[in-house]
């Protein structure tokens, strides 16, 4: 972003709006000057935003907040999840545009590996159970266990801490990060099975853009009947 002129600002939780508590009073918070295109935070700062202007729109009561709530579900402000870590150059996995579902982190970035407690061996992977948190490969009908993330993307320890890098690294072909955070499978990222299509997904059948980028809610429409019968 930095390499392509892209303009980067920074605020903080008492900062953040024209509201927050280190703001005085008449003045602008930090979203309010930056005006920023596209805003990372971590889901404590958006629940401190969303409940800070909920108890304002509660208080007014209503046709104020039924005009609002009507306006809420038409904001066209997607908000997408994501799960990273400093060590792993901030992203690791990250959820569509598209997709409005909550409580999942999404699939990985293009240059990371996340595995549930998988370990490399002769170019097979295998699932490791967790049993002091009761998470088992043979889970149903999510595997659970301990993530892993590894990659060009994961650093290659830390600084001066030897001890600290054997113990949370494990090198095998790939550097894998130890997050120490326990996740499962959602179904939908499990791949069941495969559907051939014998057809190119060219922009003259309207499947992708003319740059080639595939246009997903047109295609969930197109394939439905068929990703129905694959995944019942």
């Amino acid at each position: 972003m930095v390499a392509a002129g892209v303009a980067i600002g920074y605020g903080s939780p008492l900062t953040l709006t024209d509201t927050s508590n280190k703001i005085k009073k008449g003045t602008k918070g930090d979203a309010s000057v930056l005006s920023p295109t596209v805003m990372a935070a971590v889901p404590a700062i958006l629940d401190r935003v969303r409940d800070g202007v909920r108890k304002k729109v509660d208080a007014k009561g209503g046709l104020s907040k039924k005009l609002f709530d009507a306006a809420y579900g038409r904001r066209f402000a997607p908000v997408v999840q994501g799960y990273g870590l400093t060590e792993t150059c901030a992203g690791g996995t990250f959820s569509d545009y598209d997709d409005t579902s909550v409580g999942r982190v999404g699939a990985p970035v293009p240059c990371s590996y996340v595995k549930v407690h998988i370990r490399l061996e002769h170019f097979w992977y295998q699932l490791i159970d967790w049993p002091e948190g009761g998470y088992l490969v043979t889970d149903s009908p999510m595997p659970r266990g301990e993530i892993i993330i590894g990659g060009p993307n994961v650093t290659p320890g830390y600084f001066k801490s030897e001890e600290k890098t054997k113990e949370v690294y494990k090198v095998k072909g790939i550097s894998y990060l130890s997050v120490g955070k326990q996740a499962r499978l959602d179904k939908f990222e499990i791949p069941a099975k495969i559907k051939l299509i014998p057809e190119p997904w060219t922009p003259e059948t309207g499947l992708v853009t003319a740059a080639l980028k595939l246009k997903r809610e047109v295609t969930r429409k197109a394939y439905a009947d068929d990703l129905a019968k694959l995944y019942a």
